[in-house]
């Protein structure tokens, strides 16, 4: 259907290895409306390739995009946000391409420890609140 819809547009199906960077390579921004991302690894992934993004302001994205400095927040659902977004990126391709460099900069700080570190200790978190609230009273 969207394929029909958007006949000249390049559907390239699972990219992985030097086919995914190449096509990071080729691209101007990332785009990513997804509400569901846990982490968003793929927005991390076009940040350090050097795109803005224009991502939803949502779990996985919002962590990792700084809204106005790496990309692009728009809000989730919000077609009309989403598109003004794109716009400014498109006509302002010095915007674009200080955000393309500070978004790679800020992927620099993440790395696959830090990550999961991150993770475990809020996992302990939760653990440690729960603890205490289920803990008898004397």
């Amino acid at each position: 259907m969207l394929q029909a819809a958007m006949p000249d547009a390049v559907f390239t199906g699972l990219l992985t290895g030097e086919a995914l960077a190449h096509a990071y390579a080729s691209a101007d921004i990332f785009f990513n409306p997804s509400t569901t991302e846990t982490f968003g690894n793929v927005t991390l992934e076009a940040m350090a390739s050097g795109l803005a993004t224009v991502c939803a302001s949502a779990t996985g994205s919002r962590s990792l995009v700084a809204n106005g400095k790496t990309g692009l927040l728009a809000t989730p659902g919000d077609v009309e946000a989403h598109a003004s977004a794109i716009h400014t990126l498109v006509i302002n391709p010095d915007l674009r391409a200080a955000m393309g460099s500070a978004g790679r900069e800020a992927s620099k700080r993440y790395d696959w420890e830090r990550i999961l570190g991150d993770l475990v200790a809020h996992y302990r978190g939760v653990l440690a609140r729960r603890r205490t609230a289920d803990a008898p009273t004397p």
